[in-house]
């Protein structure tokens, strides 16, 4: 868990493959729950959520998470199973590009951020 800290401190990004079945799901909400012990938000969402709420709110995923967090508190948002993204939608190239793109501009507006990507 050190070298998961290391880097997420210093990268602020995260990304964690593996075949099916083979515990990224579980090690995911194992660092969610240690970075909670350490006094960060954390923001977990599956890509059957982040689907859902895109497409409820009608925005993209930059407005939606800059609304919900706050500057000063640091927080840790985690994205499961973003390879099932492309299954959901049908613009499959456009939408990957896009959830790419948003996700650059979290880590660049908000210094307290920290993301944890797994497929």
């Amino acid at each position: 868990m050190s070298d998961i800290n290391t880097i997420l401190q210093e990268q602020r990004i995260l990304f964690i493959e593996g075949p099916y079945g083979c515990g990224k799901t579980v090690l995911s909400k194992r660092i969610q729950q240690e970075y909670l012990i350490y006094g960060y938000d954390t923001i977990y969402i599956n890509s059957i959520d982040l689907n859902t709420y895109e497409y409820i709110n009608g925005r993209d995923l930059y407005n939606n998470f800059k609304e919900r967090v706050i500057r000063e508190f640091k927080t840790l948002i985690i994205f499961d199973g973003i390879d099932e993204l492309n299954l959901l939608n049908k613009n499959k190239d456009s939408y990957i590009q896009n959830f790419t793109s948003n996700i650059s501009l979290l880590i660049k507006e908000y210094q307290n951020i920290y993301i944890l990507i797994n497929t």
